[in-house]
């Protein structure tokens, strides 16, 4: 029978050590390396690590000095430092804490603005993009709004007691003695503007030129087609109807699109469009109104 292998080191095996078992094998201490330098070997459970590494930092700095430059970690303790350390440390904590408020600062005022856009973006959703996104009554009070902005004066028709009894035009659009006849429709899905609603501003016409006296100065068609997709995506209107168009053009007729007209009004918003400008461009327009 074998006898069992000790456990225990007995020799030194190119250790220099810095602490012996009782049976005089290394427990703690360093090779020495090929290349010229140490490897420090210590029990996982050594106590003073920091002192260890102090010790071993001086080592290998007094080896090469180039590659271990820093001091003792004493050196850092206030203690053993400097009036011109202590001011200088001073002065980078009060840079350090002058930049964490400003950095609070800068993320509050981040929030802030956040909130502010996601307001915006549910008012203008409510409002203004209701020419892209509704139809019915709150697609015609939108029309409205933005008529109003650019500077006409906007009746709803159906409140006239001349229309109580039927339903003709949406709203009535004037400026001075100058009368446009508005027709407002908005089609969901990949629907698009009808030549059936221009027959309809044309009988409103026509019973206009009757309690009126004379004919409307212009009949308007807006139109909100495939409302609340992609406005970018979306075809001109009546594009494939030239001849309805044309037909409708020599009696005053303007097909207005939706996003034509929310470009406009916010081009008047900008700036880069007077109100008065923006309302002579419509006044004077025929056939399919544009606006780049």
């Amino acid at each position: 029978m074998k006898p069992e292998r000790s456990l225990v080191v007995t020799k030194d095996d190119g250790i220099i050590a810095f602490v012996r078992e009782f049976q005089g094998g290394p427990c703690a201490g360093y090779w020495n390396r090929p290349a010229g330098s140490t490897w420090w070997w210590l029990p996982a459970d050594a106590p003073d690590r920091v002192g260890w590494l102090d010790a071993a930092f001086a080592e290998w700095r007094r080896q090469n000095e180039e590659r271990f430059p820093s001091g003792p970690s004493w050196a850092e303790e206030e203690p053993w430092l400097t009036t011109a350390e202590l001011d200088a440390q001073r002065e980078l904590d009060e840079h350090a804490e002058r930049e964490r408020k400003s950095q609070a600062e800068l993320a509050a005022r981040r929030r802030e603005l956040e909130e502010a856009r996601e307001a915006a973006r549910l008012l203008a959703d409510a409002a203004e993009r209701r020419l892209l996104t509704a139809q019915g009554e709150a697609l015609v009070a939108e029309v409205k709004a933005a008529l109003e902005e650019v500077g006409f004066e906007v009746t709803d028709s159906d409140r006239l007691p001349a229309n109580a009894s039927e339903k003709l035009e949406d709203l009535r659009v004037c400026v001075d003695h100058w009368v446009a006849l508005v027709e407002v429709k908005g089609y969901s899905g990949r629907r698009t503007a009808k030549t059936s609603d221009l027959l309809q501003i044309g009988r409103a016409a026509t019973r206009y030129a009757i309690t009126e006296h004379r004919a409307p100065d212009a009949l308007w068609y807006v139109v909100n087609q495939q409302a609340g997709g992609n406005p970018a995506l979306r075809p001109r209107p009546l594009v494939s109807n030239p001849a309805d168009v044309e037909t409708s053009e020599r009696d005053g007729g303007l097909v207005i699109d939706t996003v034509d007209l929310f470009r406009l009004r916010e081009a008047v918003r900008r700036g880069s469009v007077s109100g008065e400008a923006a309302l002579q461009l419509l006044k004077k327009s025929t056939g399919v109104f544009t606006f780049a």
